[in-house]
């Protein structure tokens, strides 16, 4: 029997890498002229999977369903003597799938499918064994079903799809599954420290394959073989920069491979290379192609900042490689570049807010799922057709999703991250917070960012999702009160020290920026501008009222500045430190904030002179140490510490020095924020859980 191959449109040339019998039938390309092609298979074939119905053998790993009759493949040969049909890996371009000609050679026929174009055809008779209507109907199957980028689109559902919990730690966070599915491989969070566990799907069986680390993984990958998986890391120790590792999937040592690896990699569908992206220092965005060990790295892409590169997925056929880039853009937009030429083209009208993750091409190649956030509510699962750019949202899940998933090799499971945050504010005596009551309540939202107005109420933000409103009420929860309504998420509100200003973070068009308003919440002004993923967060006002204090967060790094509450001038920067959490003394001389001295430093605690310049006392910090505030006899600086197992506390940090002394005993929850009272008797917290889990969907249709 006689394998089925494409002629190509230069006579004579050989459409394989490897040597052959010296047999041959002769074809025709799309202009008439005359190409010789082999009629038996390359001595090196191994034969992949077999119809079980009309006994047609494959040697095309990627196929799933019999170019004949529609019939899903089996592994191996067929369980009779007679001879098979030999179907070869096609490697027809996208882009010439409609002008190529692809011919099916057999002992009884050969056949030309009809294309675009004046051909002209010529048939040996000897051949012709088969109606030729039924040979260009399976011609049309076999392009329609298997040659990627044909032009209709491949859709997929979740609506039927079996979902089970994988983990029920809640602490879970970055995913990836193997290609076949028999693994899972996911990131647990143990109170500031990582750690990687795989999970035999089967069996159940769940083993931690790398122990927990002051370490943060962003990235989770199985190579196309499924035998090793590769990973990218910040360290908050031993590196700085993001570093890429691979672990052989059942267990052994980790080999470093690169570093400097920014978001997502992507390996070709021989896994012999990987894509990967990297950050110039804020100046420029790279995508590289390497060798699988890390070697013979080659540059395709470049863009200027702000125009940043993130996740990617390598096509099924090797010709091009899909990515997302953001910055100057109006969000996350999806572009495609063709590696045989490098050039780029976008391939959706779709912007996602934000950001998008988890790229993953259909097995078909002519669609790709996603994790993406639209403009209003929490990021989703999406699916992008191919090449049309039709976006399909496939989840409506009121809390959303991680942005971390993985899908299969045949599209038939997806591995994913839910993860449900929930959380009250709680007030209580300063002194003795053992006493504090949770003050609100409800289910599928958060109550967090609470700041004091000189009056004894309390502002803070009312999260569902993503989407958050101002609102005020008592110290005991009554008298609720929305502030503000508009835009599409509002966060961090400050309230000034006469109570007659609110400064607040709003999420329009895809950036955040800072703004101020009356305490009635009239006479809204926009303070800062920024594109996408520049973040202007404000943290506390001058006691004057006439500055406020704000971070302005950039893809890799924080600062400090302040600006004119009147909105006139520009911000000012206050230092050259990564530094975060900025908060004004009481007394009003002194500004505190975390910091780092350089990338490689560790966090340490600082105070300096209200208008900038250089520290005049440091502390040392511990990992998960966050939300930094002055005590309100300005003495201490008091911040959250959470511990191994999830709970958070306060601490204090005298500023003569000495021991940090712990001022909560709370004994289960997380703390979001909190807030001390103008007259330092109460603090206000918020307090609540985040559980996040990995959910496999499998029978995906």
């Amino acid at each position: 029997m006689f394998p089925a191959v494409r002629c190509n449109e230069k006579p004579g040339e050989i459409l394989t890498a490897t040597p052959i019998d010296t047999r041959w039938l002769p074809c025709f390309d799309a202009q008439g002229k005359s190409v010789t092609m082999p009629t038996t298979l390359p001595p090196q074939a191994k034969l992949m999977k077999t119809c079980p119905e009309c006994r047609r053998a494959y040697y095309d790993e990627t196929l799933l369903y019999c170019l004949d009759d529609g019939n899903a493949l089996l592994e191996g040969p067929a369980s009779t003597d007679e001879p098979a049909t030999a179907v070869l890996h096609s490697t027809v371009e996208p882009s010439e799938a409609g002008t190529r000609s692809q011919v099916t050679l057999t002992d009884q026929t050969l056949t030309l499918p009809s294309n675009t174009g004046d051909y002209r055809r010529r048939f040996d008779k000897r051949l012709i064994a088969f109606p030729v209507v039924i040979l260009l109907a399976a011609a049309a199957f076999a392009i329609y079903k298997f040659v990627p980028f044909a032009g209709t689109k491949s859709e997929i559902s979740l609506a039927n799809a079996k979902i089970t919990k994988l983990t029920t730690s809640g602490k879970a966070s970055k995913v990836a599954i193997s290609p076949d599915g028999k693994y899972v491989v996911h990131v647990q969070n143990d109170g500031g420290q990582q750690s990687l566990y795989l999970r035999q799907v089967t069996t159940q069986s769940n083993v931690q394959i790398v122990p927990p680390a002051q370490v943060q993984y962003t990235f989770l990958k199985f190579t196309p073989s499924g035998d090793y998986i590769y990973y990218v890391v910040n360290s908050f120790t031993e590196y700085t920069r993001p570093t890429l590792f691979k672990l052989p999937t059942l267990g052994g040592q980790p080999q470093k491979i690169k570093d400097d690896v920014q978001g997502q990699i992507s390996f070709s569908p021989d896994g012999s290379r990987f894509a990967y992206n990297r950050n110039i220092e804020d100046k420029a965005y790279q995508m590289f192609i390497a060798n699988a060990d890390g070697t013979g790295d080659e540059k395709i892409l470049e863009t200027a900042s702000p125009d940043a590169l993130d996740s990617l997925a390598w096509s099924p056929d090797g010709q091009r490689i899909v990515y997302e880039t953001y910055g100057s853009l109006a969000g996350s937009q999806l572009f495609e570049i063709h590696l045989s030429d490098h050039t780029s083209r976008k391939i959706t009208d779709k912007v996602w807010c934000c950001s998008m993750s988890g790229l993953n091409w259909t097995s078909d190649g002519r669609g790709l799922i996603l994790y993406g956030r639209d403009t209003q509510g929490p990021g989703q699962i999406w699916q992008l057709s191919y090449p049309g750019g039709e976006a399909k949202q496939l989840t409506n899940d009121p809390e959303g999703f991680s942005s971390s998933l993985g899908l299969t090799t045949d599209s038939s499971m997806l591995a994913l991250v839910k993860s449900a945050t929930a959380g009250r504010m709680w007030v209580g005596p300063a002194d003795k917070m053992g006493a504090a009551q949770p003050i609100t309540s409800g289910a599928g939202k958060v109550d967090i960012y609470p700041s004091w107005f000189p009056n004894g109420r309390i502002l803070f933000v009312s999260s569902t999702g993503e989407n958050g409103l101002l609102f005020s009420m008592n110290a005991d929860g009554s008298d609720l009160q929305q502030l503000r309504s508009g835009g599409e998420s509002l966060g961090n509100p400050v309230v000034s020290q006469d109570g007659s200003s609110i400064a607040y973070s709003e999420r329009r068009s895809y950036s955040v920026n800072l703004w101020v308003m009356k305490a009635d919440g009239s006479e809204q002004r926009q303070l800062t501008s920024g594109n996408e993923y520049i973040w202007n967060v404000p943290t506390s006002f001058s006691p004057d009222g006439k500055w406020i204090f704000f971070n302005r967060w950039g893809l890799t790094d924080i600062f400090a500045y302040k600006i004119a509450a009147d909105g006139s001038g520009e911000a000012i920067k206050l230092n050259d430190k990564i530094s975060g959490d900025t908060q004004v003394s009481p007394d009003g001389k002194f500004i505190a904030y975390f910091y780092k001295e350089d990338a490689k430093a560790p966090v340490r605690f600082a105070t300096a002179p209200i208008d900038g310049g250089e520290s005049v006392k440091t502390f040392a910090a511990c990992a998960t140490c966050n939300k930094l505030h002055w005590s309100p006899d300005g003495r201490s600086l008091v911040y959250t510490e959470t511990s191994p197992n999830g709970v958070g506390n306060l601490m204090a940090q005298p500023i003569t020095g000495g021991e940090p002394k712990q001022i909560t005993d709370f004994k289960s929850d997380m703390i979001f924020a909190f807030a001390y009272s103008r007259d330092g008797k109460q603090i206000a917290i918020s307090r609540g859980t985040t559980a996040s889990d990995v959910l496999l969907y499998t029978g995906i249709k």
